[in-house]
């Protein structure tokens, strides 16, 4: 028999060998023939395509759904498994799929993985799978949108891998992203491909945006403001109105829409939010700014009567009105929209001090909007202005503006010269964190100041140029404008296309809503007193009635279309 030692160390020397023996196998392999290894699990991985699922819900003020998703199902295939390309492309066009260039030279061209239609009905996916040889699908989320058009140059869109690439979509899509889904595919152990994903069911978002619109407004307000496009024979328009008191948008609408399911068949210019992003100069309604100024720098003589007989010149630019008046007070050159006065007006005002009222008023400059992409103008600081600047700026010229600036500043005359950030978004949800935009608040005026100017607008709308604006259910004040639009072409102010506007309150004695209403080259009648104003009556009186913002003592006759 051995002795014990002996034994011992046998067993050690061998454990010693067969350690040996591993570690050279695992060299051997790892770096020897590493790459070789390396090549083959490459080969067996064909492609991993990226994806989502559980993209957040937008929410109406209401609880109504905007977007959400479905479950689609996108169809696959491997050129290793087609038997006969020619049969596999007819089948697919007889069921209605068009297999386009692209898809049929990445068949031809690699044996690997060809998505050849996404988002398809689960039905449609499942009969193709059924009846072709070599069609796969796998089930995916796509968006939908339940209000269809409705809404769309707000909500934006997604992408084919359900990102956002408009609108709320885009600007918020990091937190309505959702949860990244890998699918990787792979080839069986008899060389077949095949397609690995995770199989767990989707889960209820835990995401979610609620907005300040109620889109049965939103929708209401979208065909009185398209109607009246086709009227006036308008290229394009919008209309925008916020809650004087908290700053919520309480529609934000456009004449140019789009489907957001199918996105690509409208231009670009479909999907411009232009509330937020149309820079236009505003014309006359930017005078209630100079009135504003004036006003509050006591520099308004409200007893003086200006020469309005004629036409004016200045520094070689000739000054006109529609309607020559002998003489006009102050508040008769707003009320009849003076271009003359005007110009009288602002000869003695320091354009510093203006310069810095028209910026703390929100202009140039974003207003803070939260949820959406918006443009900030532009105004001239005062070292740029030539010796007409303080004039044509007062009747809307030399500056850009936007829709959301303008209703804001007309908000905050409603609101007794207290300014807000706009509002757009009432809370988001991510997960278990709750974020609710703030308002910032800041005075841009007296009190004081905002009723004179309120006066002013009421007037208007009685007996001045906003006569078209006078309305039985609620008592709108406001203000007209008309301003010719640049034509970049041609380098010079075009003599046949114009904006047309209206912009104010309601109703007037209790301001509850600023609203405006914009038209792009209306071909009726370039004045905004001619066409906008008409438009907002109509939306005002629909929002009356909606929000019971109707004269009680006119109850009787509040039954509108």
């Amino acid at each position: 028999m051995f002795k014990e030692t002996k034994i011992s160390s046998f067993f050690s020397v061998l454990a010693v060998f067969f350690t040996v023996l591993v570690v050279a196998r695992l060299f051997h392999l790892q770096v020897i023939e590493g790459a070789k290894y390396k090549s083959f699990v490459k080969s067996q991985v064909e492609s991993k395509i990226e994806t989502t699922r559980n993209r957040g819900t937008i929410l109406d003020r209401d609880g109504a759904v905007l977007a959400q998703n479905k479950v689609v199902g996108s169809i696959y295939a491997f050129r290793k498994n087609i038997k006969n390309m020619d049969t596999f492309i007819n089948k697919l066009e007889v069921n209605g799929i068009n297999v386009s260039k692209r898809v049929r030279d990445q068949l031809k061209n690699n044996d690997g993985f060809v998505w050849i239609e996404r988002h398809l009905d689960l039905e449609l996916a499942e009969y193709l799978k059924s009846n072709i040889t070599g069609i796969e699908y796998y089930k995916e989320e796509a968006r939908y949108y339940p209000e269809g058009t409705s809404m769309s140059n707000l909500l934006g869109f997604t992408g084919i891998d359900n990102q956002g690439r408009g609108g709320i979509e885009y600007t918020l899509d990091s937190e309505l992203a959702g949860d990244p889904v890998t699918v990787v595919s792979i080839k069986d152990s008899r060389g077949r491909l095949i397609l690995f994903d995770d199989k767990s069911d989707a889960i209820l978002p835990d995401s979610s945006v609620d907005l300040t619109i109620s889109a049965k407004l939103q929708a209401g307000v979208e065909a009185i403001l398209r109607n009246g496009a086709k009227n006036y024979g308008a290229k394009n328009g919008t209309a925008i109105a916020l809650d004087v008191k908290t700053g919520e948008v309480v529609f934000a609408a456009n004449v140019k829409d789009f489907d957001p399911h199918d996105y690509s068949s409208k231009e670009r210019s479909h999907y411009n939010n232009m509330p937020f992003t149309y820079l236009f100069e505003p014309g006359s309604i930017f005078k209630t700014i100079l009135f504003a100024f004036m006003q509050d720098k006591l520099l308004i003589d409200h007893q003086k009567k200006y020469n309005t007989s004629k036409m004016i010149n200045l520094g070689g630019f000739t000054y006109t009105d529609t309607i020559y008046r002998p003489s006009l007070t102050p508040e008769e050159i707003y009320k009849y929209s003076s271009n003359i006065g005007i110009a009288q007006m602002v000869k003695s005002i320091n354009k510093e001090a203006y310069h810095k009222f028209i910026v703390n008023a929100g202009f140039g400059e974003k207003t803070g909007v939260y949820g959406l992409r918006e443009e900030s103008g532009l105004v001239k600081p005062p070292q740029k202005w030539s010796q007409n600047s303080k004039t044509s700026m007062s009747i809307g010229y030399e500056l850009l503006v936007t829709p959301l600036q303008i209703v804001n500043f007309y908000a905050a005359i409603g609101n007794n010269g207290i300014i807000n950030t706009p509002k757009l978004i009432n809370k988001v949800k991510v997960k278990s964190r709750v974020v609710n935009p703030q308002t910032v608040s800041r005075r841009v005026m007296s009190e004081s100041t905002s009723d004179y100017l309120l006066s002013l607008m009421i007037k208007t709308v009685k007996t001045g140029t906003g006569k078209n604006a006078r309305s039985s259910i609620v008592d709108i004040a406001g203000k007209t404008g008309t301003s010719k639009k640049y034509d970049p072409r041609l380098k010079r102010y075009s003599d046949e296309n114009y904006i047309a506007t209206f912009a104010g309150v309601f109703p007037s004695n209790d301001p509850k809503i600023a609203m405006i209403v914009v038209y792009d080259s209306p071909s009726t009648s370039i004045y905004g007193g001619a066409t906008s104003a008409h438009i907002f009556k109509q939306i005002a009186e629909y929002l009356a009635v909606e929000l019971n913002l109707l004269n009680r003592s006119r109850v009787i006759i509040a039954n509108v279309n």
